[in-house]
Formats: C-alpha cells, structure tokens, sequence
C-alpha cells in the first residue's frame, strides 16, 4: 500500500515562521493572516487554470500581508521567508511515525506544492528524506 504525505505543516513545523513574524509586523499571529492569503492565492491560480511557483505565491501574499499592515516588505524579507521554508523542522512525531509505517510495509511518498528541488532540501534539512520511496511536486505538472 502506498500513503501519501503532504509536507508543510503535516510534517514540517510552520511555526518556525514565526519569530520572522514577529520582526516583522510585531505579531505572531499575522503568519496566519499570510498563510491564508497564500491559500487564497494558490485556490485562485488554480481554479483559473494558471500556475505560479510556491515560493513566488509565498513572496507574493507576505508583500500583500505587508500592504495591509502598512510594512514595507523588502527583499530581505523575502528571501527569509524562503530560508526558513526549506529548513522548517520536522514535527517531533514525524520520523518515528514514519520509520513505523515503513517498518510495516508501507511504500512513503511525499507530495508538496513546492518545488522538487525545495522539498528535496526540505526532507534533507529535516532528516526525513531517506524515509520515502518517491517524492512529487506539483511544480512538476504546474497544477
């Protein structure tokens, strides 16, 4: 049998995001904000039948999340943000859970909407990588 994982939140803890969130709008809680209008943006290029990378959609809803709350979103920023996406740590259950279901026979595959190379570096950052048979991206597809 084959399972299917996601990987931003499932496994990978977004809350690593938060301390850039705090610097930067002096509110935790705003990465929730940026969080849905990244969703929002990536339903929207969707159901239009367009494609844009995810990390273009990350970049993108932190400067819109920047224009609500008066911030001037920089580069900087930017590039932070995408720092710390492709080293969130793993969730403490994660590999154990993993290593479990392989353990029982389980084929592992991951499937993001990142890029192949940024949930590549990812698994690596996170000590997971070796734990899946296959890893897909919908970059590969654009959809």
């Amino acid at each position: 049998m084959i399972l299917v994982f996601d990987i931003n939140e499932t496994l990978l803890d977004t809350a690593a995001l938060t301390p850039l969130f705090e610097k930067m709008f002096g509110n935790a809680a705003v990465r929730g904000e940026w969080f849905l209008t990244l969703e929002g943006a990536w339903m929207t290029t969707t159901l239009s039948g367009r494609y844009f990378p995810f990390g273009l959609l990350a970049k993108s809803a932190l400067r819109q999340t920047g224009l609500r709350h008066g911030v001037d979103i920089s580069d900087d920023h930017q590039r932070q943000l995408i720092d710390i996406l492709v080293t969130l740590p793993p969730h403490p259950d994660a590999a154990p859970a993993l290593t479990k279901l392989r353990t029982a026979g389980y084929q592992l595959t991951a499937l993001t909407n990142g890029t192949l190379d940024a949930v590549q570096c990812q698994l690596e950052n996170a000590g997971l990588r070796d734990l899946f048979d296959a890893v897909l991206s919908v970059d590969s597809v654009e959809t």
